[in-house]
């Protein structure tokens, strides 16, 4: 596996997903903008929300391994200023934390929907950090893709 053609699959994946474009010009009058490799310190602004930005920290390989590991994952950004109604006046909560699970999960789909016919995804681990930015919600997920890994002669251990 390839993990750049896997990246322009999910991008075009994520483009092309008529179910998230509707549910992003529902919420928030605009499609998903898609990120790949984000300056820390300039990260995308609440203008740009929703957005997804991807990323593929590593990969676990070698002649030794029984099978390709590759570690990828997004971090999921909306822009939600959107309140919940309660009949209780002493329960607050923003409509965004939920909103950013829903959006999270549609990406998620995408991403595993996209696999190339050898792999599979394994371990999926999600973090919601604490609100930094008042509006700004995000939901951040890894997860491992496993791949049968070959090994012979003129076969790369490491690709």
């Amino acid at each position: 596996m390839n993990l750049t053609d896997y990246k322009n699959t999910v991008i075009a994946a994520i483009r092309a997903d008529v179910d998230l474009d509707a549910w992003c010009k529902e919420k928030f009058n605009k499609g998903v903008a898609v990120f790949v490799g984000v300056d820390e310190e300039n990260p995308p602004s609440e203008k740009q929300a929703p957005c997804v930005e991807l990323f593929n920290p590593g990969k676990h390989t070698g002649s030794g391994a029984p099978v390709k590991e590759y570690q990828y994952g997004a971090v999921c950004t909306i822009f939600d200023e959107s309140d919940v109604s309660y009949a209780d006046p002493l329960i607050y909560e923003k409509a965004g934390v939920d909103r950013v699970e829903v959006f999270r999960e549609m990406i998620q789909k995408i991403m595993t929907s996209t696999l190339p016919g050898s792999a599979s995804a394994g371990e999926l681990l999600v973090e919601n950090p604490p609100q930094e930015v008042a509006s700004l919600f995000q939901s951040g997920m890894s997860f491992i893709i496993i791949e049968e890994h070959l090994c012979g002669a003129g076969i790369d251990p490491f690709e």
